[in-house]
């Protein structure tokens, strides 16, 4: 059993933290492919779906090994990934 646990989601009144999954290439890749956004990241905006498939991809298989990771911040009203929290 690994120390720690980093598949669990962290809810508030207002915000959900959760594990990112494939359902959320559409949002994840309409803020990925804004020059603005990029560049101020460490990589470069998307060009296209499949990019932001390829990311969710790669954090996916980091979950499975149970290491850290980047999550989605869900704001619940609105049950959308929330970039610009």
């Amino acid at each position: 059993m690994h120390p720690y646990d980093f598949n669990r989601e962290i809810q508030s009144e207002r915000l959900l933290l959760r594990k990112l999954s494939l359902d959320d290439a559409v949002d994840i890749f309409d803020y990925a492919s804004d020059v603005q956004v990029s560049k101020f990241t460490s990589w470069d905006n998307h060009k296209n779906i499949e990019d932001a498939i390829t990311f969710l991809k790669i954090i996916m298989q980091k979950y499975e090994n149970n290491q850290p990771s980047d999550w989605g911040i869900v704001h619940i009203g609105i049950k959308a990934l929330s970039p610009n929290l």
